[in-house]
């Protein structure tokens, strides 16, 4: 098992852009998560379906539920030379759209509107420095 470089300053960064990324999409702010998904990005669901930059983006100015809370979980970014690999628990909490049924995690409605189950989906976040590519005096 590798271990984790949380605490070296790579991680640190890793880490201030994961927060970034869940505040961006918490707040359905596509404009201020493009310049942060790389051009070639391909997003993969558990499902098996795959979204390119504009279609992620896209959906994610769509959301269609009041996002009340997002963060990660378990996280843990191990750096291999100018790469780094976050993985974690994605966890949302989310209000559902007026006149959606309001269920709770037994599926019975809750107070206030709020549905309780927690959306926990695990994700891999890789992450290159494209300086290194980017050849001589760049």
């Amino acid at each position: 098992m590798t271990d984790s470089n949380n605490n070296t300053e790579a991680g640190k960064a890793i880490l201030q852009l994961e927060q970034e990324i869940m505040a961006a999409i918490r707040n359905k702010d596509a404009l201020a998560l493009a310049p942060m998904v790389a051009d070639d990005f391909i997003y993969r669901t558990h499902f098996g379906a795959e979204s390119d930059k504009t279609a992620f983006l896209n959906s994610i100015a769509s959301i269609p539920v009041e996002i009340l809370a997002m963060r990660g979980e378990e996280l843990k970014v191990n750096v291999y030379g100018d790469t780094a690999i976050l993985t974690g628990v994605q966890v949302a909490e989310a209000k559902p759209p007026e006149g959606e049924p309001e269920e709770g995690a037994e599926g019975r409605p809750q107070p206030g509107g709020v549905d309780r189950r927690v959306h926990r989906e695990r994700h891999r976040l890789s992450v290159r420095d494209r300086r290194r590519h980017a050849g001589p005096g760049h």
